[in-house]
């Protein structure tokens, strides 16, 4: 049993058929696949910098909040009389 393989025209019209079908849609496909590569590219790119900008928006919030804190914690020091008391008191009426 042998395997006979057809000979192929390079003048009919089959050939001629196939050939153009694969000239235009392998290029085709190629700028499709880099496109798809491409883009993805970019959009990565794009998230990686809108988190980057919202880690910062999140730091500077936060920053914020501590500078609140630290100040409220110095007024709440420096005004509360008891507090002051505690630190400075000359009896040892606090340490028993």
């Amino acid at each position: 049993m042998k395997l006979t393989i057809p000979h192929i025209s390079w003048n009919s019209i089959r050939f001629k058929v196939i050939a153009g079908l694969l000239m235009v849609t392998v290029p085709l496909i190629a700028l499709l696949l880099y496109n798809n590569f491409y883009s993805i590219r970019v959009v990565h790119n794009q998230v990686a910098f809108s988190y980057k900008n919202l880690i910062s928006l999140y730091m500077g919030q936060i920053d914020d909040r501590l500078e609140n804190t630290d100040r409220n914690l110095m007024s709440l020091l420096t005004s509360n009389y008891d507090l002051r008391s505690m630190t400075s008191s000359s009896d040892n009426e606090y340490q028993r």
